[in-house]
């Protein structure tokens, strides 16, 4: 299988229209991400 860099997934969640997102856990080749998305300015 081949494996996404962290910063490949950091791009993927910005284009998405996340505008934070950090690595906050890792395990071996295990990561969770969290993300925040900006409210829509009305």
């Amino acid at each position: 299988m081949l494996t996404d860099s962290v910063e490949t997934h950091k791009a993927r969640l910005h284009n998405a229209g996340f505008e934070h997102s950090e690595l906050w856990f890792q395990c071996f080749n295990f990561g969770s991400l969290v993300a925040l998305k900006a409210e829509d300015a009305a």
